[in-house]
């Protein structure tokens, strides 16, 4: 999928609004990521993902909702700091932590 320079010059944009920061990412590897982006809108500087809507910094999630600096994520939802979870709801400072859906963890 192509990317197009957004108007400000900041981003690399794709045409579901998904973006990547110019300093950080060529245009070529912006097109790259945006092939993995599977149904995913408004995500910034993420890759590897699918069913997302506005994450950032996200790779290898599945079911996301506004996950941030993510990693290996599966049933996501509001994870912030997030790193190899696997059954995630509702979350804040995230690390390691298995089946979130059962418990609320906040830091």
């Amino acid at each position: 999928m192509s990317v197009k320079l957004s108007e400000n010059g900041v981003w690399w944009i794709d045409e579901n609004g998904n973006k990547w920061n110019i300093n950080d990412f060529s245009k070529e590897n912006a097109e790259f990521y945006s092939e993995t982006l599977f149904n995913c809108q408004h995500c910034v500087d993420s890759w590897d993902l699918e069913d997302c809507v506005s994450c950032t910094e996200c790779d290898n999630c599945i079911s996301c909702d506004n996950c941030y600096k993510s990693s290996y994520l599966t049933e996501c939802s509001d994870c912030i700091d997030c790193a190899e979870l696997v059954n995630c709801r509702h979350c804040f400072k995230c690390q390691c932590r298995r089946n979130l859906n059962k418990a609320r963890h906040i830091y």
